[in-house]
């Protein structure tokens, strides 16, 4: 049986980090992350400022999915958005999703569904009304989730192709989805239950 977690302390991050680089490193990103970058840089700040949702089976981190406060993200993600004219919602009322994956192992069995509601769930409880998430544009395994709960798709693509050097990634574009987090919780409930 899965079990659902959000994250207070570091028990869980060697987990969290095999199954970081096990979800980033295959299709379509292909992106090799060393364990201090993903603790410096997803793990520590989502564990001070946001929230990490897990899935445990027998003990074993499964699944995730991460959020910061809009605030709080890093420079490029506020600097695009701050652009954007799609999307339409205040950032101080507005959460970023900016990790989700789940293990080969796991997948097709609604973890990802889960692992967001949850995640959502607790960014809602802490002021969040609105949420945003980018993902690759082609090839992306979250992109359908986001659609069926909701989401809206902007129009315009983020070239990331200067900050894939760093990662080695092998997706250069981003797409972005968004939505209200109230929306988003029921239809993920419906899905979860289907």
């Amino acid at each position: 049986m899965i079990e659902y977690t959000i994250a207070r302390d570091t028990a869980d991050v060697a987990g969290f980090t095999s199954l970081y680089q096990e979800a980033f490193g295959g299709p379509p990103y292909f992106e090799v992350y060393p364990r201090y970058r993903i603790h410096k840089e997803i793990w520590g700040p989502h564990l001070e400022r946001g929230v990490i949702v897990l899935a445990k089976d027998d003990g074993s981190v499964v699944g995730f999915c991460c959020a910061l406060p809009v605030d709080d993200a890093p420079d490029d993600i506020r600097e695009f958005l701050q652009d954007s004219q799609e999307i339409l919602a205040d950032s101080d009322q507005m959460w970023y999703i900016s990790e989700l994956g789940v293990a080969l192992s796991h997948r097709g069995r609604k973890i990802a569904y889960a692992v967001t509601e949850r995640c959502l769930s607790e960014a809602n409880r802490l002021g969040g009304a609105y949420y945003v998430m980018r993902t690759a544009a082609k090839g992306s395994n979250s992109r359908h989730m986001f659609l069926r709960m909701g989401s809206t798709e902007i129009s315009e693509v983020q070239d990331v192709s200067a900050q894939t050097e760093e990662n080695h990634s092998q997706s250069t574009q981003r797409i972005w989805l968004y939505g209200n987090c109230s929306f988003a919780l029921q239809n993920l409930k419906a899905l979860s239950a289907s």
